[in-house]
């Protein structure tokens, strides 16, 4: 990851998130930070994540966040209880992450 450190994306995760500056979320904060920059190491199946693809990162770690909370259900009906939740990314992040991803050859 190319970002100064850990501790500047944890800042601007929250700001992106809107919680205050306060120690109290970073290392759930930074869980989400690392989940999300092994997701982008994998699928784009790279060594090192570039510096364009920062945003991308955070907007993922955000995702992440907002997803273990009422954020994450697609649909829901009340008569006979049916709920759906998104699980994947959505397209507008996995878009940004495409360009980078490198094929595979067998």
């Amino acid at each position: 990851m190319y970002l100064t450190d850990t501790l500047d994306a944890i800042s601007k995760l929250k700001i992106l998130l809107g919680i205050e500056d306060t120690n109290e979320n970073s290392d759930k904060l930074e869980l989400y930070l690392s989940g999300a920059c092994d997701y982008i190491l994998n699928y784009c199946r790279i060594e090192a994540i570039p510096i364009a693809l920062t945003s991308t990162l955070l907007k993922m770690a955000a995702f992440d966040y907002r997803a273990h909370g009422l954020d994450n259900v697609k649909s829901e009906t009340k008569g006979r209880l049916s709920e759906s939740y998104i699980t994947d990314y959505p397209p507008n992040i996995m878009n940004q992450l495409n360009p980078y991803r490198r094929i595979r050859v067998i």
